[in-house]
């Protein structure tokens, strides 16, 4: 209960930054996310060296609607596609990192100070098999696979392991997200082109607010073509061919290289990319700010 109040503190200063970016027109990624990281989540975390060692769903909600007004995509775009575009991370990370940091400055404390002594006394729980705060430091660490900082109840170099832990942590969440869009074919022309949770170079190079608007709803699957507005009302049959040619299925990729409706526009554009059976794949993958722009 405690933190939904901040919660919802929280979701007041991300609407204050949503309307700062409409304000200027165009704010660049990195600083819309650093006024974020600056301003709210310094609200959403309060506290969470208490209670950071879990994932909580509500708190994630906000970081989630701050990532797709700023993308400028529908809210029911799939949270995993727009950690994949921003370059984001789930916030429990931070939470869990600072958690942690707080349980070594609880082994530098002496054994004079009340904190030290009620975790001294966490520490007979833990041993006894009771849950308590530190039985989650525990847990986290061990499944980490830093259980020996456990086990040593000290750290020689407090940066480095925090550094190691938050790699370890974003590593572990990158897996999970890579097997969630194996596992769905919601995902299947995402992970044709993403394979790692990273910021796009469009985010730099476009320039034109509506062209990369248009870029990041057609690689997220959200731009309302033909297929895409039946695929996402699931379990509703329609006619999901071409609008303009009538021939086949209007994927995304037939829209791009194939539909001959808009020929003059990819010759003007994009042909000189295409390579083949791997065309989509190497057009999408955004890796020079001139490919970038004309795709857009």
């Amino acid at each position: 209960r405690g933190v939904s109040h901040f919660i919802q503190k929280g979701k007041r200063a991300t609407f204050d930054c949503i309307r700062l970016v409409n304000r200027l027109k165009e704010l660049p990624r990195s600083v819309f996310f650093k006024i974020f990281d600056t301003q709210v989540v310094p609200i959403l975390l309060y506290s969470s060296e208490v209670w950071g060692l879990q994932r909580l769903e509500n708190l994630e909600r906000v970081h989630v609607l701050a990532i797709k007004r700023y993308l400028r995509v529908p809210m029911k775009t799939p949270n995993r596609l727009v950690y994949g575009e921003s370059g984001r991370y789930p916030l429990y990370i931070s939470s869990t990192l600072r958690c942690i940091k707080y349980w070594l400055k609880l082994l530098r404390m002496p054994d004079s100070r009340l904190p030290k002594q009620a975790y001294n006394m966490m520490l007979t729980m833990v041993q006894n098999g009771k849950k308590c705060w530190a039985m989650k430091v525990h847990d986290c660490l061990f499944s980490n696979g830093f259980g020996y900082v456990w086990v040593n109840q000290f750290v020689p170099n407090e940066k480095q392991f925090i550094s190691e832990l938050k790699q370890r942590l974003s590593d572990n969440y990158g897996q999970e997200w890579w097997a969630a869009l194996q596992d769905s074919d919601r995902y299947s022309m995402y992970r044709q082109f993403k394979t790692h949770i990273g910021p796009e170079l469009y985010f730099e190079c476009v320039t034109v607010r509506c062209f990369r608007d248009v870029l990041v709803k057609f690689r997220v699957g959200v731009l309302l073509l033909n297929y895409s507005a039946q695929r996402a009302r699931i379990g509703i049959r329609g006619d999901a061919s071409c609008v303009a040619c009538k021939a086949v299925m209007e994927s995304e990729e037939h829209f791009l290289l194939y539909c001959p409706e808009y020929n003059s526009l990819r010759d003007k554009y994009i042909t000189k990319y295409i390579r083949g059976n791997y065309s989509f794949q190497f057009l999408m993958q955004c890796t020079t700010d001139e490919k970038t722009r004309d795709l857009a």
